[in-house]
């Protein structure tokens, strides 16, 4: 239902540019003809002219024959005749002298129009021709301005590239580093270990020698070389109390160290 009164509307134009195309052609065939058609009407007036002219020499022939002899002058009828098919030669020459003048001047102003219209379109085309020229030089320039952009994209992509190609080489350097640091801790607090351990061990020894000369003491077996003996033992011990302090305090130092670390 919606597309039936777009129907109508449709075949309206469509016979109307049928009629409109018959038109033209028509006008067409006739102007091809029109050359033909004046020529034959100038042969036709000619003809009827000549016709005309020969009829009148016919009767001015027919009067001179008739007439007497001696008679002539400007009451002769054949030349009359001859003047007056004279005079509309001269006025078919006239006629058509003025048809070739207006004729002329209608060139002539066609002329005068087309070299005004051709003046006209080469300003035109001399006016096209600079802004194609302003367009091009502009587009060179965008084109230049372009590269010189995709240039400096590119020097920007080698710098961003060089900075990422530096940046992962620290990264690098970082981690290794990092791993030696974690590698010599490891290294210090198995150092410290070791070395409290032989302070241990050291210990042990003396403790367990002072023990057995607190023993020989006890069984009664004063002598000068037991006594010699227990004051080297005090003095052991002395030194093994020192050396006990001094085992604390480094190892309670080496800790600190290692969780400053």
């Amino acid at each position: 239902m919606a597309a039936s009164p777009s129907a109508p509307s449709t075949s309206t134009c469509n016979w109307q540019d049928t009629i409109r195309l018959r038109l033209v052609e028509r006008d067409a065939q006739q102007r091809s003809y029109e050359g033909i058609i004046s020529q034959y009407r100038r042969l036709a007036q000619q003809a009827l002219l000549l016709k005309e002219q020969n009829q009148t020499l016919l009767r001015a022939g027919a009067r001179a024959g008739s007439g007497k002899p001696g008679e002539g002058g400007a009451d002769n009828p054949l030349q009359a005749a001859l003047v007056s098919s004279l005079q509309s030669q001269l006025h078919s020459a006239r006629d058509e002298l003025t048809l070739l003048y207006k004729t002329q001047s209608q060139s002539s102003q066609r002329l005068l129009t087309m070299n005004e219209t051709l003046r006209e379109r080469d300003e035109l085309v001399r006016a096209q021709d600079g802004e194609l020229g302003a367009l091009r030089t502009q587009v060179e320039r965008l084109q230049r301005k372009h590269e010189e952009d995709r240039e400096g994209r590119r020097e920007r992509e080698k710098g961003i590239q060089a900075i990422e190609d530096e940046l992962e080489m620290t990264r690098l350097e970082l981690a290794q580093m990092e791993q030696r640091n974690l590698g010599l801790r490891n290294d210090n607090a198995a150092l410290l270990q070791r070395w409290l351990d032989l302070k241990n061990e050291e210990a042990e020894r003396m403790n367990d020698a002072n023990r057995f000369y607190e023993e020989l003491a006890r069984r009664g077996r004063p002598s000068m070389d037991g006594g010699s003996r227990a004051g080297d033992t005090e003095t052991d011990l002395d030194g093994f109390s020192t050396d006990g302090e001094k085992v604390e305090a480094l190892s309670v130092s080496g800790a600190g160290s290692d969780a400053g670390k």
